[in-house]
């Protein structure tokens, strides 16, 4: 075997190798994203009283948490910001409970108005 072969070959053994291990962290990092996310799931599958909407607060110093939303709400406008900014973030079209980024209080807040 030539050097030139020898060296190709080395090359491609520790390519391979660091493929390997990024993928093996990608595919973690994935399995943990999917736990999150059938815990939020798990959260979000009670049904809601007729009338209201669920909605999800996404917020960075407590983990998610769900509300029932009356659908008067709808119309108040601090919540329409919400919604805004949750279109913002999330897209227009999110299926089932609706996401929205900010603090629990914030929402717990709104409601109690």
């Amino acid at each position: 075997m030539s050097k030139n072969s020898q060296k190709t070959e080395v090359i491609c053994g520790n390519y391979f190798a660091r493929v390997k291990k990024i993928m093996k962290h990608f595919e973690k990092m994935f399995l943990q994203n999917i736990s999150n996310w059938k815990k939020w799931k798990a959260q979000v599958k009670t049904s809601t009283k007729k009338g209201h909407f669920s909605v999800l607060a996404l917020g960075v110093n407590a983990g998610p948490r769900k509300f029932s939303v009356a659908l008067d709400y709808l119309s108040h406008p601090t919540f329409i910001k919400l919604l805004e900014e949750a279109e913002r973030e999330f897209g227009y079209y999110q299926q089932g409970v609706i996401v929205i980024p900010c603090e629990a209080s914030e929402i717990q807040r709104l409601l109690l108005r």
